[in-house]
């Protein structure tokens, strides 16, 4: 590929106007060693059309700063974002934090934005297991090895913390006897099921399931949100149950987002092949497609798998997500309330960062673009819109 052509991909992106064939031929380039000298030349070029940064530093470190921007290694299974290096904000806090974080925007008067006073940790591998006869076991209070017998069932915790079921005896495990994995806010946990499929749970998330999966086929229920490698077996179909549709699966893996205060649910797909019903629409979804219900509508749409399940690999993940949605990941995985002062934010926001960082750090990346900003106090985080940096886009 040729400079002239990188060039272009690079604008293309920029304005956030490539086609998806575009996108794909920018993600490749991007991941090819080879590329590497032309990619420097041109973001070298866009960094000598830049606007003056907000802080008053010299040309020599500016220069040294840029290069430890275009150096520095991406995050495992995160795919490079390269932002506008004019905004010396984002550039920064790329530095300063290992993530990174930009709008699409006009240069900004400098803004002072809120000190952090306060600060939240992240949550952690945490979960409740409810039993069928109503037993309550906290698993961040057990030790590792077995926790529970049912009929037949050997329920344990494994030393990575997974929970695990070994099935001795099918015919002594009663059909109807369910179990129930639940997280509240601020906490995440995976089970390898009876027929050893395993499942990941997001924060404020649950999942019932039966001790034995007994009949035609293998069905689970699912609130809030769960990413699922499910064991191959053509006689028995895979089914997850959300309050608004139902997901049918041979051995596939896919991501299902259905938390009650989002406005649609959403299954991405990886791997194979599923069916999703909602009342009586039918949809097939092929690997890199997302399926959307929302208002009772169902459409298939193109998607990134990996932003779809970053937070199962720990990492906050936005490609083109205001400021809204951003923030009710932030409340379920901090365990926090979010408080909007006067207007809210409708820029759109791309980039990530780990999600074992506290959550000032997540802050400070996203007041770097100058529209927002925010203040801790206790549990709750209070939202403030710059409504001037957004007028001057």
């Amino acid at each position: 590929m040729n400079k002239d052509r990188l060039n272009y991909l690079f604008q293309q992106y920029q304005r956030r106007s490539q086609t998806p064939a575009e996108r794909e031929e920018w993600l490749a380039a991007l991941s090819d060693p080879r590329h590497d000298s032309l990619l420097h030349e041109i973001m070298g070029e866009e960094w000598g059309k830049a606007v003056p940064a907000a802080d008053d530093i010299s040309t020599e470190e500016a220069a040294l700063l840029y290069e430890r921007v275009v150096s520095q290694p991406q995050p495992a299974k995160v795919r490079r974002l390269w932002p506008r290096i004019a905004v010396a904000a984002a550039v920064l806090a790329c530095l300063v934090t290992g993530g990174y974080i930009y709008r699409e925007s006009r240069m900004m008067e400098p803004q002072v934005s809120q000190p952090v006073v306060q600060d939240v940790a992240p949550g952690g591998n945490k979960a409740t297991l409810t039993l069928a006869n109503g037993q309550k076991i906290v698993l961040s209070d057990e030790i590792d090895g077995e926790i529970a017998k049912q009929a037949g069932v050997q329920i344990s915790k494994a030393k990575n913390g997974v929970l695990v079921y070994t099935v001795a005896d099918n015919d002594k495990v009663p059909a109807n006897s369910l179990n129930t994995l639940s997280t509240a806010k601020g906490e995440t946990y995976k089970i390898i099921l009876p027929d050893k499929t395993e499942v990941w749970l997001n924060a404020a998330s649950s999942l019932t399931y039966p001790a034995r999966f007994t009949g035609g086929d293998r069905q689970v229920t699912l609130t809030g949100e769960g990413y699922f490698e499910v064991a191959k077996d053509q006689q028995h179909p895979f089914k997850v149950n959300t309050p608004k549709q139902q997901v049918t699966v041979l051995g596939t893996h896919f991501n299902i987002n259905a938390y009650p205060n989002e406005p649609a649910t959403r299954t991405t797909l990886l791997e194979g092949s599923v069916k999703v019903s909602a009342g009586n629409a039918d949809v097939i979804i092929k690997p890199g497609q997302q399926s959307m219900l929302r208002n009772g509508s169902m459409g298939v749409q193109e998607a990134d798998p990996d932003q779809a399940t970053a937070w199962k690999d720990d990492k906050f993940v936005f490609d083109g997500d205001n400021i809204q949605y951003i923030m009710r990941m932030v409340e379920r995985w901090y365990n926090v309330e979010v408080v909007y002062e006067g207007a809210i934010s409708d820029e759109k926001f791309y980039g990530g960062i780990s999600r074992y960082e506290n959550v000032s750090e997540i802050l400070k990346i996203l007041e770097s673009t100058k529209s927002i900003s925010f203040t801790i106090e206790g549990k709750t985080i209070f939202v403030k819109t710059n409504l001037s940096a957004n007028r001057m886009k």
